[in-house]
């Protein structure tokens, strides 16, 4: 980060000639913090990966990768990026019409499962019968797609569901292909039932499913061979920019993305080999927390996936919840802390940047006596009116050096250094899209779900609420 002024101890500042966070430090996390024009995505998001690429791409003796997320879905960083030579070798986008393709569905059957009980069932304020019912569901449907041998996607999922005849190709094909007993058991009894009976305890699941199989951008959530594939982006070491402008739909595909990146993790984990850092920064991510975001998030740490988060203010801090908030403030070992306007951020950035003992002397004299007093007084170590006026890029960083002495929770004051951005980045063009290959899976979709069917199933879906009301799920 260049030089830096250290006043841990503000009584006896000191001029640090190259502040660093060493590794070990970054792997557990950084909390960024600064209001809007403080310079935190450019200074602080695109000013971390220009050191972490060293330079431009191309000039790089290795390569090296990292995964942007990028919560406020502006172009303007993508471009930046581009336009300081570190050109995502992945664009993907949840609005765009041009993105590269992803299968949310890719992974071992265990994280498939964990993945979509997450996303299309939820946590429930009432009963847990019927979410109950769904997971199970879930658990002997996802594996007997699985052991066709073939890729299979949300689409299949959803037409196996809901269509008699696709249920059973999946079954047969599954059973020929020596499929687990106790899978092919369950499936059987499953599929055996009613077709209404079916349909209504699944109805909420083949709602929320709906969203990620039908629509404009729905191919390119559900592609065989995609062209995004997490554990080769991180064992490839690409670099991969998630362009996810905040709507329910981007937060849906944020909660899989996520969820996907910690079943790498969790393998980097059981490998037990040194692994090379691959870190996942979050820029304005407020939004896109979920149930099993503090999980996660730990099992990327642990696995040299270290996160960095950016926020605006505390509201969007407290939007998380007090354990969300909790945790991030808990085991994110860096703060910075860049210019900040409100007096609720303000008080939160100075609880973050910590206090410090000051001597103060006191003297006294009343007629012919006098006395002087000694003692120590806690106070914070920035003064409010500091955070407020920052000039942009401007930060205050508390960090930890372990085996540092005093200096082991120092506190910098630095200026980040500023990546070189070419002049005319804003007129960069996004990047094109190659001709979509031929796909290779199960192909259900396209052969039980063409025409009217999808709306025809969609009606019987809708007619098939719970007989109870007191079963009626609400999602959190």
């Amino acid at each position: 980060m260049g030089t830096a002024d250290d006043i841990s101890d503000p009584s006896s500042p000191r001029r640090v000639p190259r502040a660093v966070i060493p590794r070990s430090v970054f792997n557990y996390g950084i909390l960024l913090l600064g209001g809007m024009g403080a310079g935190k995505t450019v200074s602080g998001i695109l000013g971390f990966l220009y050191a972490h690429f060293d330079g431009p791409r191309d000039r790089l003796p290795e390569q090296l990768g990292a995964a942007v997320f990028d919560g406020k879905g502006e172009l303007d960083m993508y471009r930046r990026s581009v336009g300081m030579g570190a050109t995502p070798d992945y664009f993907f986008s949840s609005e765009l019409p041009d993105s590269h393709s992803i299968n949310l569905m890719a992974g071992t059957p265990e994280d498939v499962v964990d993945r979509c009980s997450r996303l299309l069932i939820g946590t429930t304020t009432s009963t847990t019968y019927y979410s109950d019912q769904q997971r199970a569901v879930l658990t002997f449907m996802v594996p007997l797609l699985a052991a066709t041998g073939q890729p299979y996607n949300a689409r299949d999922l959803y037409a196996s569901l809901a269509v008699d005849d696709a249920g059973w190709e999946v079954y047969q094909a599954a059973e020929r292909a020596g499929a687990d007993p106790f899978v092919l058991s369950m499936a059987k009894n499953f599929l055996s039932q009613d077709f209404q009976d079916r349909v209504q305890l699944i109805s909420g699941l083949l709602n929320r499913l709906l969203i990620f199989v039908h629509g404009p951008y729905a191919a390119r959530l559900n592609a065989y061979q995609p062209d995004i594939d997490i554990p080769s982006v991180v064992s490839e070491q690409k670099y991969v920019f998630f362009h996810l402008p905040y709507t329910a739909f981007a937060r849906d595909v944020g909660i899989a993305l996520v969820e996907m990146f910690a079943s790498e993790a969790r393998r980097r984990q059981i490998s037990g080999t040194g692994n090379q850092l691959y870190p996942l920064l979050l820029d304005d991510w407020g939004k896109f927390f979920h149930d099993n975001f503090s999980a996660a998030s730990s099992r990327c740490r642990s696995a040299d996936m270290p996160l960095v988060f950016s926020f605006q203010s505390v509201g969007q801090l407290d939007e998380l919840g007090l354990p969300f908030r909790t945790v991030m403030d808990d085991n994110l070992a860096t703060k910075v802390v860049m210019r900040v306007m409100g007096d609720a951020t303000v008080n939160f950035a100075l609880r973050l940047l910590g206090d410090a003992d000051q001597l103060r002397a006191a003297t006294s004299e009343l007629g012919d006596r006098s006395g002087t007093s000694l003692g120590y007084q806690r106070l914070g170590r920035v003064d409010p009116r500091e955070l407020r006026g920052m000039e942009a890029g401007g930060a205050y960083v508390s960090t930890v050096l372990p085996n540092a002495g005093r200096d082991g929770n120092p506190l910098w004051r630095v200026r980040l250094p500023m990546p070189p951005i070419a002049d005319g980045y804003d007129d960069l063009p996004l990047p094109e899209m190659p001709a979509p290959a031929g796909q290779q899976g199960l192909g259900l979709w396209d052969r039980y779900m063409a025409g009217g069917r999808l709306a025809t199933v969609q009606q019987v879906v809708a007619a098939a609420a719970p007989a109870d009301p007191s079963h009626i799920e609400v999602l959190e």
